[in-house]
């Protein structure tokens, strides 16, 4: 039975992936469990299996075996469509690229997963302000992406994992693309974000990013070889 403390619970989780006619194990076994309000970050080489994780945590993959469920839910079968609505409404992620509509405005790319939901404009606007304000961004909604430095384009990007208020944030090497200061400011914001209750898991290689969080998870050869608090 699922223990409702736990947001994220996966169980033996396997992927293998199929390259030609080669199967390649991409995670071998892996079992996290993740409790409300936590910050973990998710550390390990390349090819470790860390970003194959996240977009299994994140319902853009679906795992070879094992069991998923996130807030209880098994979610590890679900056909495709379902995932993709879990995905839209309980799941937010943070892209290291971004991954910004490059003509349209921060407010428009921060509605976007409202409008997947099918969330009403007029309900839209307050809560996209909200997730703008909260990123320090409102003043800056009517600017597209090429006006904005790359450190305000992460932090759109944060808005808009978190405008749907989801189960769980996801945050793909949110500094990877970052200089010193601009990463220094995107961490205290998920940090902020953190302290206001979110539940965070983070895929990052550096072990200055890793230390800003309370719990680290390591990765070898798609084994986690190590948990720390």
């Amino acid at each position: 039975m699922a223990d409702p403390a736990y947001v994220l619970e996966l169980t033996d989780i396997t992927k293998v992936h199929h390259v030609g006619e080669q199967e390649v194990p991409a995670l071998r076994g892996v079992s996290l469990t993740v409790r409300q309000g936590e910050l973990v970050a998710v550390t390990g080489a390349s090819g470790s299996g860390k970003t194959t994780l996240l977009s299994v945590l994140g319902c853009l993959d679906r795992p070879t075996t094992g069991s998923y469920r996130l807030e209880g839910q098994e979610v590890a079968a679900l056909p495709e469509a379902a995932r993709a609505r879990l995905r839209g409404r309980r799941i937010g992620v943070v892209f290291q690229a971004y991954n910004l509509l490059p003509q349209s405005t921060a407010f428009e790319n921060v509605e976007l997963p409202l409008v997947y939901a099918g969330t009403s404009a007029r309900l839209r606007r307050p809560l996209v302000l909200e997730a703008l304000a909260q990123v320090g961004l409102a003043a800056r909604a009517g600017h597209r992406p090429a006006q904005l430095s790359g450190g305000e384009q992460q932090r759109v990007g944060i808005a808009r994992a978190l405008v749907v208020r989801p189960a769980v944030l996801l945050a793909d090497e949110p500094t990877g693309n970052l200089d010193t200061r601009s990463a220094a400011d995107v961490l205290d914001i998920i940090e902020q974000v953190h302290r206001g209750g979110a539940t965070i898991v983070m895929i990052t290689h550096s072990d200055e990013v890793a230390a800003r969080a309370g719990r680290n998870v390591r990765m070898s050869d798609g084994h986690i070889i190590s948990d720390t608090s």
